[in-house]
Parts: C-alpha cells; sequence; structure tokens
C-alpha cells in the first residue's frame, strides 16, 4: 500500500491525481489537504465508495498550520500544488510564504517525520521563475527559490528518495481567463496530474509541462540582461 499527501488539493490538479491514483489497482491512503475541504467531501465519498484507495481529508492552512500540524504515519510520496498569484488583493508577504517559505518549512518537517518511508517529493514551481520579469517580480522570485531549494535538496538526498522538480506553464485554470495564452502552450488539470504520476514512475528529476516550454526556459536564462531588461511584456 501506498501513502500520498498532497498539499494544496484546492488545486483541480488535485482531483485528477485522486482520480488517476484510484483508478489503478494499487491500494493507497490518499491524504488531501486544503484550507476549505468542503469543496473536497464529494471527491472523497466518490473514491472512498469506488475504489481500493482511501482518501483522508485533512483541513489546514498553509499560512498558519505548518508548524503544528500532525504528520501521518507511513508518508512514501509528497506532492506540493499549493502556490498563490501576485495581485491586487494578495499581499507579497503571502505570495513569498505561500509559494516558498512555508512549503519549504513544511518539506522540512515531513523529512524528519517520514524519513524511514519517504520514497518522492515532487515540487511544483512555474516557468515565472526561470527569469524574474516586472510583470510578476516578487511570484517569480518564489517561485525561482523554489527551483533552486529543489535543485539542492535533490543533490543532498538524491540516495535516499525522489525529487522531482516540475516546471509548467500556463495551466488551464480559471487564473488564464486573463491571460491570451496559444493553445499549444496549455495544459488541462487532467493532463499534468498524469504528467505527476508519470513522472514520479519514471523517476524524473526536472519536467516541464510542456517540450515548448524547455525551449523558452532556455531562451530565457539566455537573452543578455541590456536587451532582457527591456522586455518589459
Amino acid at each position: 500500500m501506498k501513502t500520498y499527501l498532497i498539499l494544496g488539493a484546492a488545486s483541480p490538479i488535485a482531483s485528477h491525481l485522486v482520480k488517476s491514483i484510484c483508478s489503478s489497482n494499487e491500494r493507497s491512503v490518499i491524504y488531501l489537504l486544503a484550507r476549505n475541504i468542503g469543496r473536497l467531501e464529494g471527491l472523497q465519498q466518490h473514491a472512498n465508495t469506488t475504489s481500493h484507495s482511501s482518501v483522508v481529508l485533512q483541513e489546514f492552512d498553509l499560512n498558519k498550520d505548518v508548524a503544528v500540524y500532525q504528520f501521518p504515519a507511513n508518508i512514501n510520496c509528497f506532492i506540493n500544488l499549493a502556490g498563490v498569484m501576485s495581485g491586487s488583493n494578495v499581499s507579497s508577504a503571502e505570495v513569498m510564504g505561500v509559494n516558498y517559505t512555508q512549503p519549504v518549512l513544511f518539506i522540512e518537517r515531513l523529512m524528519e517525520a517520514s524519513k524511514e518511508s519517504l520514497q518522492s517529493i515532487f515540487i511544483t514551481t512555474s516557468i515565472a521563475g526561470v527569469r524574474g520579469r516586472a510583470l510578476n517580480y516578487v511570484y517569480g522570485s518564489a517561485k525561482a527559490a523554489m527551483i533552486a531549494y529543489a535543485s539542492g535538496l535533490r543533490q543532498k538526498h538524491h540516495k535516499d528518495f525522489l525529487v522531482t522538480t516540475f516546471i509548467p506553464g500556463y495551466m488551464d485554470t480559471e487564473m488564464l481567463n486573463e491571460t491570451k495564452a496559444p493553445g499549444f502552450l496549455v495544459s488541462s488539470p487532467e493532463s499534468i496530474a498524469k504528467l505527476i504520476l508519470r513522472s514520479i514512475a519514471k523517476r524524473r528529476n526536472v519536467v516541464y509541462s510542456k517540450t515548448a516550454w524547455r525551449l523558452i526556459a532556455a531562451i530565457l536564462v539566455h537573452v543578455p540582461e541590456i536587451i532582457f531588461k527591456k522586455m518589459s511584456k
């Protein structure tokens, strides 16, 4: 039996992850951590009555509960989906906290609590972390820090467990409605959920949501700063 712990379970990706895990013949326990677990009760009921897996909902506020959270026993796979975009109603402190500081503190506690059972850590970052841009530099800096953290974590623990860095581009969610994104750069939550599980199974180190984003990232890091600083859009 495999035990999953998913942080940021209110994400639409999480529901597809649960469905994909439950559709296999593998017996699993899936802990879903979210601030509002009421919206996940239907998913829990469906999974618990139609599959060999068990879904457990846990109310969790990333801004308040990291230090006091009691980790379940025998966690094998941790998946971080937590994140918040910069916006007029979101402070810079919250952007940094949710996207970097609090998940890092959570993972550090997780490794201590689950050091005998932990097999994989999957960390979601963003293409925004590849290089800072005027449009969302606070958000981008938090994601850049998370990319660096995952890289260091992987180097330190490569003999102990898998650390996968996920660098997605555009995702087909409510936040995308305000962005005019070419279709070939957009991934659905369902396709990303399948990619996550496939990446863990294949023990991938760094994964992009689309091959095109890997190429875009490679170009971004090589643009001279004297040119890049003028590319404000």
